[in-house]
């Protein structure tokens, strides 16, 4: 993913938990890696969200918002104008991202959204047609701006 969109962007934070929403701990060498990619001047912050609420999957949603509204207040601070939000899962072709980028930027559009396609098992294995819905992409911050769904960074 931080590869995918690395050249285009000029911030990259990353905000991760040790634990999954119901108490499965993250890989063993998540941290490692994230503090490598700092160290290679992949990614400019990394923010731990502590999380311990395992299993109350009627305040995910919320969890997850929390989550995504601190990768957004890093952002700002850091004076980003632009925000995409992405999982660890997502990758863009770098080509195809700097085109879109350069055409949200050169269209002032605030807000954008993108189709995807799943892939099973391997990078290889991709579905035929494109999943049923959009994924948020690109969008200009304003100054007062909280997600109240999607919104910023890495997670």
């Amino acid at each position: 993913s931080v590869l995918s969109i690395r050249e285009h962007v000029d911030y990259i934070n990353i905000v991760y938990q040790k634990f999954s929403w119901f108490g499965n701990p993250c890989n063993k060498n998540l941290e490692k890696i994230l503090y490598e990619l700092k160290e290679e001047g992949l990614i400019e912050k990394i923010i731990e969200y502590p999380f311990s609420d395992f299993g109350n999957k009627g305040k995910v949603e919320k969890y997850v918002l929390d989550k995504k509204n601190i990768g957004i207040a890093d952002l700002k601070s850091n004076q980003c104008t632009h925000c995409l939000i992405m999982d660890a899962d997502e990758l863009y072709f770098s080509e195809e991202f700097q085109k879109a980028k350069q055409y949200v930027i050169a269209n002032g559009i605030t807000h954008s959204a993108c189709s995807i396609y799943d892939y099973r098992y391997l990078p290889e294995i991709r579905n035929r047609d494109a999943a049923p819905y959009a994924v948020p992409f690109i969008f200009k911050m304003k100054k007062s701006q909280r997600r109240s769904s999607y919104g910023s960074t890495f997670y």
